[in-house]
């Protein structure tokens, strides 16, 4: 039996999640969880640092005071994703400083040209586009590790969702062998967690981000340290994967969980 932790969850605090703070937490208790860390939005664009400061405040706001008032057998914590910290270093402080945070989340959605993968159609690139946006995906997401405050890093292959789950563009990840190296060992070098993201199991692309090579080589590596988070916007799909996930790494050699408590990690043996 394992223990179930999910630690990147995002509320109505986060522009596409549907769910109030309250719901969450307790679908949290309701499935057993034994950690669940809420972590909205807070996807730095230079102009909205105001709007994250407000809406990540008040998610924290709320999990603290939820927690202050039920006695609950999950563990409750609080969070954010910062997304595009690197591209807006200075505002990315302010939302680290912002709160005592249970844990940072550390994301890239954009492409070089600065537009969410989500909203591209690939179709209209060729392959060779398409590889050269990814690379520059993850050269970002390699100087996000090594220069960005975080405590994980979220869903290393988040493009993948959409060129190749959504749009059915083939990709070698061989492509970007030299790059994901790099960003492994960054990663490992830091002591930063790799997150393991769910989502991906209930999406067209059918396998977790990262998938299972990349974990293999990270574990290859030297790397111990992983999240595991479901991405959920809403009670539906707080912890799906989760089990699933915990499996696969099992299988892979990983012998703990980590998540975070006070900026500190937390080890829970697997199994």
């Amino acid at each position: 039996m394992y223990s179930l932790i999910d630690c990147h969850n995002h509320s109505i605090y986060s522009f596409d999640a549907v769910d109030t703070v309250e719901a969450m937490c307790l679908r949290a208790e309701e499935l057993g969880l034994t950690a669940f860390a809420l972590t909205d939005h807070s996807d730095l664009n230079g102009k909205n640092l105001t709007e994250c400061i407000e809406t990540v405040g008040q998610s924290v706001d709320k999990v603290e005071q939820f927690r202050s008032t039920h006695s609950l057998q999950c563990e409750l914590l609080t969070g954010l994703e910062l997304g595009e910290a690197v591209d807006y270093p200075k505002d990315a402080k302010v939302m680290v400083k912002l709160r005592s945070y249970d844990v940072i989340i550390g994301s890239y959605h954009n492409s070089p040209n600065g537009e969410d993968y989500y909203y591209i159609d690939v179709q209209k690139m060729s392959d060779m586009e398409i590889r050269t946006s990814l690379q520059g995906y993850f050269q970002k997401l390699i100087e996000t590790v090594q220069n960005t405050e975080l405590d994980v890093l979220a869903h290393i292959t988040y493009p993948l969702r959409y060129v190749v789950g959504d749009q059915g563009r083939r990709i070698f990840l061989s492509d970007y062998e030299e790059q994901l190296h790099l960003l492994l060992t960054s990663i490992i070098n830091r002591g930063i967690a790799l997150e393991v993201n769910t989502s991906g199991l209930r999406q067209k692309i059918g396998e977790p981000l990262p998938n299972k090579t990349i974990l293999q080589k990270y574990r290859e590596l030297g790397g111990t340290m992983v999240s595991l988070g479901s991405d959920s916007h809403n009670t539906r799909d707080l912890a799906k994967g989760i089990k699933e996930c915990t499996q696969l790494l099992s299988e892979l050699g990983f012998t703990n969980i980590t998540y975070f408590r006070q900026r500190q990690p937390v080890f829970v043996p697997i199994g």
